[in-house]
């Protein structure tokens, strides 16, 4: 139990992530990013890291990911998942604040409820689906190309837009 950590770096190279390697770090205030080198992530891996904010990105390289691995991340609000790794039961139980999925693999069906992702979450499998994102997250360790890198456009827009209405009517005013 690691309950005074709050911030956690993982450096490329790591290749495992064992079973409950981060149980239960109720400190932590954003989940970590996971190196494009790891391809197991283990049994109850981040179990209960209920104050992580964040995105959770599943790299390309991923061939396991572990029951429970995510149980209860509750204030997660978005998972990225560019591996073919089929995740355990119960993953992504309790993680209730994600909104969005997106699903860069290429066999695993998100939508099914067995992994225990919210009922309200949207679930995509293109990059032009999900305006909501708010970050940048290259998924595939390599530089990614544009089907491999998530970009965030529609808060930026959305700023942009309320801008450019601000502006006009002010002129519009001054008329």
């Amino acid at each position: 139990h690691c309950t005074s950590i709050t911030k956690i770096t993982l450096h490329e190279g790591l290749q495992i992530i064992g079973g409950g390697a981060f149980y239960d770090c109720s400190a932590l205030t954003e989940m970590p990013i996971i190196p494009s080198s790891v391809t197991m992530i283990g049994l109850s891996a981040f179990y209960n890291n209920e104050n992580a904010y964040g995105t959770i990105v599943i790299p390309q390289n991923v061939t396991t990911i572990g029951n429970q691995a995510f149980y209860d991340c509750e204030k997660v609000s978005s998972v990225v998942i560019s591996s073919d790794a089929t995740p355990g039961n119960q993953t992504f139980q309790s993680t209730t604040a994600i909104t969005e999925i997106l699903d860069l693999s290429d066999t695993v069906d998100y939508s099914v409820n067995r992994y225990g992702l919210p009922n309200t979450a949207t679930v995509s499998d293109s990059i032009g689906d999900c305006f909501g994102f708010v970050s940048v997250v290259d998924v595939s360790g390599n530089g990614g190309g544009p089907a491999q890198t998530l970009i965030a456009m529609l808060p930026l827009v959305m700023v942009l837009g309320l801008v450019l209405v601000a502006v006009g009517i002010l002129v519009w005013n001054r008329m």
